[in-house]
């Protein structure tokens, strides 16, 4: 796992050549850690290796075959190399397992948010939040939307605060601190 979050770090500073070592080793150590695998196979489909990036997600799916991290990966590497077809017939199986993809219900919250429509926000930032896995950012926008929607008091800095208690990287738990600390300094007011 520490392999895994060090490649995907690398990829996100762009550095591909740090993420593709750290992702095979990743899965060197652990064939069956499907995440290792996943991130190996978009190392490949950055760096436009997409033969490679196929037979992974292909793999991923062998062990996994509802893997919708596979699924999708493997509809763009199809659609990179023109197969149209079976790109759509695998976003098709993959609507089927997933009919709202993921931060579906946070994108509409922040669109919600946008018309200041704070209560439509707060109750869809809530049903993102209660699929499981709710990150840092639904939280934090779960909290911000009780705020503005008249909730001074009651769970804004709770569900925030529930960000300190995720595993989440150190410079995430201080950006979360400090957007907590806000959000309490507003209630002052």
């Amino acid at each position: 796992m520490f392999m895994n979050n060090r490649s995907v770090e690398a990829l996100v500073l762009g550095r591909l050549d740090d993420a593709y070592a750290w992702a095979r080793e990743a899965v060197r150590a652990d064939p069956s850690f499907l995440a290792a695998q996943n991130t190996l196979g978009v190392v490949y489909l950055r760096r436009g290796a997409l033969a490679q990036a196929g037979a992974v997600f292909a793999h991923m799916l062998a062990a996994d075959p509802k893997d919708t991290r596979a699924l999708a990966n493997l509809a763009e590497v199809a659609s990179r190399e023109g197969r149209g077809d079976e790109a759509a017939l695998l976003r098709a199986r993959l609507a089927q397992l997933e009919p709202e993809p993921p931060l579906h219900f946070f994108n509409l919250g922040m669109a919600a948010m946008q018309r200041d429509d704070f209560r439509a926000a707060r109750d869809l930032f809530a049903k993102e939040a209660a699929r499981g896995d709710a990150s840092a950012d639904v939280r934090f926008w779960l909290g911000v939307a009780h705020y503005r929607a008249g909730r001074h008091r009651s769970r804004d800095s709770r569900t925030v605060a529930g960000c300190r208690r995720e595993r989440i990287a150190e410079a995430e738990r201080d950006l979360y601190s400090a957007k907590l600390d806000w959000l309490r300094a507003h209630h002052a007011r």
